[in-house]
């Protein structure tokens, strides 16, 4: 089987470019699901096996081409594997007691980064009556208009109520994180200061801060308010098919 695909870029797992579409011929496609439903089968275009996201395909179609069958590799087969690079192991353990420590013990305060989803929302569900009991919380939507699936305030507000919907805690703030990975400049986020005034008028939100990489914050300064620079952290690996020029990871 042969499909024809197009694309949201960007078309790789984790890479954040400027948004468009492409096209890409795949032979012999497989469907799985790991966190969301992937797709992987072998690319004229790359000439070499590639997994793409469903949510990122805006279009298929079936050709009626034959191809020369090609046999998976199979370590591209153990799809967990897939995704951990060879001689690095993260492993996080929590006793037991420990789990609801967060929450129980209100001299507690801490920062929880629970993703951009509905899924990561679920995890944060296990804690929402104690978080909702004590009253005493910030939920921050970390907006960013260059991601494909937040490029206007009404598709980030669509994503905001199934957050607030899968784990049943409101969001009380906004935040300011627009950005594209090393290539963000000053006018990436100056440009999104309209989007962020139209996503604060829709949800009824402040905006609460704008955070950007050190270098693009300082000339932020004076032009921005609230504006909250970042030493951000180095990618120490990367997907094999990624490999390229060291670039800082972006939240």
């Amino acid at each position: 089987m042969a499909i024809q695909v197009r694309l949201q870029k960007p078309s790789d797992l984790f890479h954040i470019q400027p948004p468009g579409i492409c096209t890409r011929t795949i032979f012999k496609p497989w469907l799985y699901r790991l966190s969301a439903w992937y797709l992987l089968g072998f690319c004229r275009e790359r000439q070499d096996f590639r997994t793409f996201k469903l949510a990122r395909i805006t279009g298929l179609e079936t050709l009626e081409e034959g191809f020369s069958p090609r046999t998976v590799p199979p370590e591209r087969m153990d799809f967990q594997a897939y995704f951990r690079q060879e001689g690095i192991v993260l492993r996080a353990l929590f006793a037991p007691e420990a789990a609801y420590r967060l929450v129980e013990d209100r001299g507690l305060y801490a920062v929880m980064d629970i993703g951009g989803d509905d899924r990561g929302a679920y995890a944060l569900g296990r804690y929402t009556p104690f978080i909702l009991e004590e009253g005493n919380y910030r939920m921050a939507f970390v907006a960013n208009p260059c991601r494909p699936l937040t490029r206007t305030p009404e598709e980030a507000l669509e994503v905001m109520g199934e957050i607030e919907r899968a784990g049943g805690l409101p969001f009380t703030d906004i935040v300011n994180n627009a950005n594209l990975a090393h290539e963000t400049t000053a006018e990436t986020v100056l440009e999104a200061l309209p989007y962020m005034e139209r996503l604060s008028a829709l949800s009824g939100l402040p905006l609460w801060m704008t955070s950007a990489e050190e270098a693009v914050a300082e000339r932020l300064a004076g032009r921005i308010p609230r504006l909250l620079p970042m030493k951000l952290q180095a990618k120490y690996f990367d997907l094999p098919e990624q490999k390229g020029p060291p670039r800082p990871l972006f939240g």
